[in-house]
């Protein structure tokens, strides 16, 4: 009798729901162990299996965003794992169809352990040497967990499949017996009976210890992959702090402002929710109660330390077209800001610059929108100081970058100029401001 359609998109809708909730315990469980471990690294020296004890206050969000990252992560690696472990498991079983059939005993043992816990040294090991060997660079970090996590799926592989055939071997071999022992006419049938109950239940029993045994290598299985994770998190985080110390890297940097003072402190954003600011600072983590910040300015810059201050133009040591660039962006601080004059506005940009930023405006309609706005970049004129310049460097394509530390009365802001020469004279050709943080030589 066919069954009802109500009963097979019922358990269709049960397959899903159970997926579903096993996809979403994967993320949140993968992406609380990650964050906790890359947080751990700010609070104190806590081992992998020490992360719990962590007490720094997250977000949801922030576990499930990592929490995909890394599933995604481990995604890939059983892929890669799968394509790469199909062809290997081919080959073995055409060795193994020449052996003799056999009872393997599947058994839970110390010996087992042992040879499992000696098989994950590898991927313990060699990528921890090979991350220390590359100064924690990020790259080096991702390339080589991705391997671990396919080490680890390729393992549990050849496991799973060792099992499979240590069963069918033991099904055919009682097969066999059953197909060899019928029922002589000389013997009772109950004899019989008794012999074919003793063969199926050494069957169930074995199947038992085979299921028993599949348990047991999962267990090791997802033990070493959450250990795995863990470290993955740390090493990480351990890469972006020796990036953020070199200036290397983009980053979310926040300028927290108190009781409506013009003083801020300055944070390397690791979270931020409705309640609470996570931020990086003085070499530890820092956790500041929204309720207490009067004003909160988060920028995603790219950290710049290396950058060499021109300090003095008169008497700076530098060539003729760095002395003329660095004019140039004094001049247009003078006009943008100070003069509000935009009739010479031509003579310090390019004509790409002035097509993609002023292309609607004339010269005088700017100049009188830069008097009604009275603003540059949301800080108030009257309350310009002055800027800083770095030394010009010419780039591969023969245009030279400039970086600005722009001082004013509330907070500070950054800059970046690009100058081409053009007409004969160096002039602005690109300008990002706010996307950087500097810290000259």
């Amino acid at each position: 009798m066919p069954e009802p359609k109500n009963s097979s998109m019922m358990d269709t809708l049960k397959v899903v729901k159970d997926i579903s909730i096993a996809l979403t315990f994967s993320i949140y469980f993968s992406g609380f162990l990650f964050v906790t471990a890359k947080y751990s690294v700010f609070i104190n020296d806590l081992s992998p299996f020490d992360i719990i004890s962590s007490s720094l206050p997250t977000t949801l969000d922030l576990y499930l965003r990592n929490g995909v990252f890394v599933c995604c992560t481990l995604l890939i690696s059983y892929v890669v794992a799968f394509y790469l472990y199909t062809p290997i498991s081919n080959i073995s079983k055409g060795r193994k169809k020449t052996k003799k059939k056999r009872i393997v005993k599947l058994r839970l043992s110390a010996n087992g352990a042992v040879r499992s816990a000696l098989e994950m040294i590898p991927p313990a090991i060699v990528p921890g040497i090979i991350i220390e060997l590359s100064h924690y660079n990020i790259y080096v970090i991702h390339v080589m967990f991705i391997l671990t996590f396919i080490y680890l799926f390729i393992w549990y592989f050849r496991v799973k499949a060792y099992i499979i055939s240590e069963i069918e071997k033991e099904n055919a071999v009682i097969s066999e017996i059953l197909d060899t022992n019928g029922v002589p006419e000389t013997q009772p049938v109950s004899k019989f009976n008794n012999s074919l109950l003793s063969v199926l239940e050494l069957k169930l029993i074995r199947r038992r210890i085979s299921n028993g045994t599949n348990a047991y290598y999962l267990m090791i299985f997802l033990f070493f992959t959450s250990l795995f994770i863990c470290v993955y998190g740390v090493s990480l985080q351990k890469g972006k702090l020796i990036s953020l110390s070199e200036g290397v890297g983009a980053y979310k940097i926040a300028n927290v402002y108190y009781d409506n003072s013009n003083n801020y402190q300055q944070f390397y954003v690791l979270d931020v929710s409705k309640d609470l600011l996570i931020g990086y600072y003085n070499n530890k983590a820092s956790i500041v109660p929204i309720s207490k910040i009067s004003r909160l300015d988060i920028n995603s810059v790219k950290l710049k330390n290396d950058i060499k201050k021109l300090g003095d133009i008169k008497t700076a040591n530098i060539n003729s077209d760095q002395h003329e660039i660095a004019n140039t962006i004094l001049k247009y601080y003078q006009l943008r800001i100070i003069d509000k004059d935009s009739s010479e506005l031509l003579s310090v940009i390019t004509d790409d610059f002035y097509q993609s930023n002023y292309k609607i405006h004339s010269l005088d309609s700017i100049a009188k929108r830069w008097n009604v706005n009275n603003e540059y970049n949301g800080h108030p004129l009257n309350e310009y100081i002055g800027v800083e310049l770095s030394i010009p460097e010419m780039l591969y394509d023969g245009s030279y970058e400039v970086y600005v530390y722009e001082m004013w009365n509330k907070y500070d802001d950054t800059a970046r100029y690009i100058m081409t020469k053009e007409n004969g004279s160096w002039k602005i050709d690109h300008l990002e401001s706010n996307k950087y943080s500097i810290s000259f030589e």
